[in-house]
């Protein structure tokens, strides 16, 4: 039986990392054994605070990224109620067709379904609603902005 081996190439000048997979069984070709993964934006952490849930109080921290197709800013919540983090929400939502009007430090919002109840969090000093919004589907899209320094 051939067993897969990897074999991890050197970071490439722009941060993308390759590797090649072998022993596959599958027809010669670069695009079945390669596989590139592209550099992660340096994320942020901010603090929220601590909201009530209807499971009980549970500290927030806002993650700040970027889209890797166009920028953006990318908005994800992380709660805890133990001292561990774990994923909570995702607060942005990527619309590349719009993102041309975005300010600096501005991102679309995510607030319908399962996220309405996020909405109260345009009501702290971290973020600020803009009063700008786009269709998306059957859904709109507010835009806010980023108070908070991410530099």
């Amino acid at each position: 039986m051939n067993m897969m081996q990897t074999q991890i190439l050197p970071l490439g000048q722009d941060g993308t990392i390759v590797i090649n997979y072998q022993g596959l069984g599958l027809p010669p070709s670069p695009f079945f054994y390669t596989t590139v993964l592209t550099p992660i934006y340096p994320m942020d952490t901010i603090d929220i605070g601590t909201i009530v849930t209807p499971y009980g109080p549970c500290t927030l921290r806002a993650i700040i990224t970027k889209y890797s197709d166009n920028d953006a800013l990318a908005v994800s919540l992380e709660g805890t109620d133990d001292g561990y983090w774990s994923p909570y929400a995702t607060l942005s939502v990527n619309l590349p067709e719009h993102a041309h009007m975005l300010e600096e430090d501005e991102f679309f919002v995510k607030l319908w379904s399962e996220n309405e109840p996020l909405a109260e969090l345009a009501e702290l000093d971290i973020f600020t609603d803009t009063g700008k919004a786009v269709p998306t589907g059957f859904c709109i899209a507010p835009v806010w902005k980023l108070n908070v320094s991410t530099d």
